[in-house]
């Protein structure tokens, strides 16, 4: 209901009114409409009023309150030992499941802590494992560097050999055309430093045509000393 600036309910009325006989310690006879009208803020009670005051004084007679004062009082003494007694033992009862309950996650919360603590010392160890892994790769990577650097060098070698024994080979190639030249030309076939010991065309025999001149140089660089078939310059003779 509205009432002013006061807008109350049943739930209002209902609420005060049970207080109001609590404090009149059960006795619905001190309680009436028009003090729980004042209560709710009003000047008052009106009829609109007390059809929410009515509504809640027929629930509370079915539901005995009216005869409260009736009842003995030793019933109310006992009645409160034994609902102080069953509020310990609810009490009692909800520490020790909550206790329980507590209890329980606490094993649970152990037992997970300790599985989480081995799975981090495997993974501890596994870690450890992968470095020590990687550590060897890393040597092995730097070994792999020097005996490469070692392959360059010997690449480097090698290529300056090769490019000797090319160099070496042109020169050959090169006395060999000479020496072919100048034996077509009927020369001495004496192709860069000849020995000391080797006789000069000034020594050759009188008469000896060029052809026969050739073919004695020849044989004389063709072979090497102490070839039979070499031929003696010295002696003007086969070695054999």
């Amino acid at each position: 209901m509205k009432h002013g600036n006061i807008t109350i309910t049943q739930d209002d009325v209902d609420r005060v009114a049970d207080r109001l006989v609590r404090e009149a310690g059960g006795d619905t006879g001190q309680v009436n409409g028009n003090k729980v009208a004042v209560t709710c803020g009003m000047a008052k009670a009106n009829p609109e009023f007390y059809k929410l005051y009515s509504d809640w004084e027929m629930r509370r007679t079915a539901e005995g309150i009216a005869f409260v004062q009736q009842a003995p009082p030793a019933l109310a003494d006992e009645l409160k030992a034994h609902l102080a007694r069953s509020g310990e033992l609810l009490v009692n009862l909800t520490l020790g499941v909550t206790g329980k309950v507590v209890a329980e996650e606490r094993q649970k919360c152990a037992i997970t802590m300790a599985a989480l603590g081995e799975k981090l010392a495997a993974s501890e160890a596994e870690l450890a494992t992968l470095r020590a892994q990687i550590d060897r790769l890393l040597e092995a990577n730097a070994e792999l560097e020097v005996d490469n650097l070692r392959l360059q060098r010997d690449g480097k070698v090698l290529a300056e050999a090769a490019a000797q024994s090319e160099a070496s080979k042109a020169e050959l190639q090169r006395q060999h055309d000479m020496l072919l030249d100048r034996l077509a030309r009927g020369e001495p076939a004496v192709i860069g430093d000849a020995p000391s010991d080797a006789p000069s065309s000034t020594t050759e025999p009188a008469g000896m045509r060029g052809a026969e001149i050739r073919a004695r140089d020849d044989n004389y660089w063709l072979y090497p000393a102490g070839d039979p078939r070499r031929y003696d310059l010295e002696t003007d003779e086969d070695c054999a």
